[in-house]
C-alpha cells in the first residue's frame, strides 16, 4: 500500500466519521417533517385548564363509581384508564384510602370523594384527589395535584407537584411549596415561607392576617383620593411627546409628588414616600418608598423594589427580581391584574386580585427577613438571602 494510498483511506475515514454525527441532521434536511407547529387549545393557557380537564373526567365516571358502591360508602373501582378509590357522598368525612385492604397497590390509586376528606400527617399521594367538598391536609404532605370543589386547607410544609385548585378557598400552611398551578374560586391565602410559581384567584392574601374587609377597601380608597400632591414637573432633558416623558439616565420623584404622564427611562427611576404616578411607568431598575401609588402599568427591565402600603392598579412585568412590600395591594376584586416575574418576594399582608406568575422562584417572605425597623423595608428585602431555585423536576412520590 503506497503512502498516498494511505492518506487517501484515511481521508476517507475522517470523513465518514464526521458525517455520522451530522447524519440525523442530513436526513431532516433531506426528508423533512413534523415542521408545522404544534396546537394547543386556547383553553391551554387558562391556570385551571389541568384542573378542568380532571373535573370532566370525574364527572365522566361518577355514574359507574356510584353504581358500583352500591351500599358501601368506600370502594375500590376499574375506571377505563384508572383504578379509583371512590367515597359515597353518604360516607360523610372520610381519611384518603379508608377501607383499602393490603393487597389494595394504593400508589396507583386516584382517590374520588364526593364529600369531605382528611389527609394525615407525611401522606403522600401519588396520583390526583377529588374532593367533592371539603379538604383538610396534614402536615408535610405531598400531592401530585387536588381538586376539591369547595375549600382545601393544607398543612404546613405542604408539597403540591403539579397543580391545585380549590372552587372557593385554598389556604397553605407555612413553609410549603406549590410546583406549577394553583388556583382558587374566591380567596386564597398563603402563609409566610411558602413558595410558589403561578397563581390565580379574585383575592390572594400572603403571609399573616386575613383578606381586607369591604368596608377596609373603601376607607383605603377615600384616603388616597384625600390625598394632597404637589405637581412634578418635567425635567429639561425630557423628551415629552403625546403625554409620554422620555429620558436618558435617572430620575427621582420626590415625596408626596404626582407624576401625570407615562415614564421611559432608560436608567434607575426612585420613587419618594407617599408619590402618585398616574401614567405607566418603564425603567431599567424601579425602587418606591411606602404608601406609593402607580395607577397604570409597571415595568422593569432588571429590579423593582416597591415599599409597604403601596396600591398599584396594573400589570406588572419585570426581567428579573420584583420584592413587593408588606401591606401593599395590587388589583381589586372585580378589576384583576398581573404580576410576572423571574423571581418574586412578596410580604406579609399583600393582596393581589387576580395572577402572579415567578418564572423561576417565588416567595412569601418568611418574618426572619424583616428587620424591627419598617422604613427600610425594599433595601432590606433586597439585602436578604439569595433566592434558591425551585426545582423543575416533580419530586420523588413513594
Amino acid at each position: 500500500m503506497t503512502h498516498a494510498l494511505a492518506a487517501f483511506l484515511l481521508f476517507l475515514v475522517t470523513i465518514a466519521w464526521f458525517l455520522l454525527a451530522m447524519l440525523p441532521a442530513i436526513r431532516e434536511l433531506i426528508g423533512r417533517h413534523d415542521i408545522e407547529p404544534l396546537r394547543l387549545s386556547p383553553e391551554a393557557a387558562d391556570i385551571r385548564f389541568f384542573a378542568q380537564s380532571f373535573r370532566r373526567y370525574v364527572n365522566e365516571n361518577l355514574d359507574r363509581l356510584r353504581s358500583a358502591a352500591d351500599d358501601h360508602v368506600c370502594v375500590i373501582v376499574q375506571l377505563e384508564r384508572d383504578m379509583a378509590w371512590y367515597a359515597s357522598p353518604a360516607s360523610g368525612i372520610k381519611r384518603v384510602f379508608e377501607g383499602c385492604h393490603g393487597s389494595t397497590p394504593i400508589d396507583k390509586l386516584v382517590a374520588i370523594a364526593e364529600g369531605n376528606i382528611r389527609v394525615c400527617d407525611d401522606f403522600v399521594m401519588s396520583r390526583e384527589i377529588f374532593a367533592g367538598g371539603s379538604l383538610q391536609g396534614g402536615a408535610r404532605a405531598m400531592f401530585r395535584a387536588l381538586l376539591v370543589e369547595r375549600d382545601a386547607m393544607l398543612g404546613e410544609e405542604t408539597t403540591v407537584v403539579r397543580w391545585a385548585d380549590a372552587g372557593h378557598t385554598l389556604k397553605v400552611g407555612p413553609n410549603s411549596t406549590l410546583f406549577g398551578r394553583a388556583s382558587a374560586g374566591d380567596t386564597m391565602m398563603l402563609a409566610e415561607g411558602t413558595r410558589f410559581e403561578r397563581l390565580a384567584a379574585p383575592r390572594i392574601v400572603f403571609g399573616a392576617g386575613e383578606p381586607q374587609g369591604d368596608d377596609e377597601r373603601v376607607a383605603q380608597k377615600r384616603r388616597l383620593s384625600r390625598a394632597q400632591y404637589t405637581t412634578f414637573q418635567a425635567p429639561d432633558h425630557a423628551a415629552i411627546s403625546e403625554g409620554r416623558w422620555a429620558l436618558e439616565g435617572d430620575l427621582h420623584i420626590p415625596d408626596g409628588n404626582v407624576v401625570t404622564s407615562d415614564l421611559v427611562l432608560t436608567g434607575a427611576l426612585t420613587v419618594g414616600r407617599g408619590a402618585k404616578i398616574e401614567g405607566a411607568v418603564r425603567a431599567n431598575t424601579i425602587a418606591a418608598a411606602d404608601d406609593c401609588i402607580f395607577s397604570r402599568s409597571i415595568v422593569a427591565e432588571k429590579y423593582l423594589s416597591v415599599g409597604t402600603r403601596c396600591h398599584i392598579t396594573g400589570p406588572i412585568a419585570v426581567e428579573g427580581e420584583a420584592v413587593i412590600g408588606d401591606g401593599c395591594r395590587v388589583g381589586d376584586v372585580g378589576d384583576e391584574t398581573t404580576i410576572s416575574a423571574i423571581r418574586i418576594r412578596v410580604g406579609r399582608q399583600v393582596e393581589l386580585s387576580g395572577e402572579i406568575w415567578a418564572r423561576s422562584f417565588g416567595m412569601v417572605v418568611p418574618a426572619e427577613f424583616h428587620d424591627v425597623d419598617e422604613s427600610d423595608h425594599p433595601k432590606r428585602l433586597e439585602a436578604s438571602a439569595p433566592l434558591p431555585a425551585l426545582r423543575k423536576e416533580s419530586p420523588r412520590l413513594r
